[in-house]
């Protein structure tokens, strides 16, 4: 399949994740995701949240870059720069 149609896949595959509570597989999925489509949103959008969910503040990056609304929102909550 295309990679636009694997990425997308693999979008919801990080949201099922991500509604499971299973941060690992939500932050694989998405890794995935970007490395098949950079420029998703959604994607970069989950790498962080899956990230700052473990602590690791290098997701505040990826929520700023992904400039979702739900990003920004999850990068002030958190403190994010």
């Amino acid at each position: 399949p295309p990679s636009a149609d694997r990425a997308a896949a693999h979008v919801d595959a990080a949201l099922a994740a991500h509604r499971a509570g299973n941060r690992l597989r939500q932050l694989a999925e998405a890794d995935a995701a970007l490395r098949l489509a950079p420029r998703n949103k959604t994607a970069r959008y989950l790498v962080g949240d899956a990230l700052l969910g473990a602590g690791d503040r290098a997701g505040c990056k990826y929520l700023r870059q992904s400039g979702l609304t739900a990003a920004r929102a999850r990068a002030d909550a958190a403190g994010c720069p």
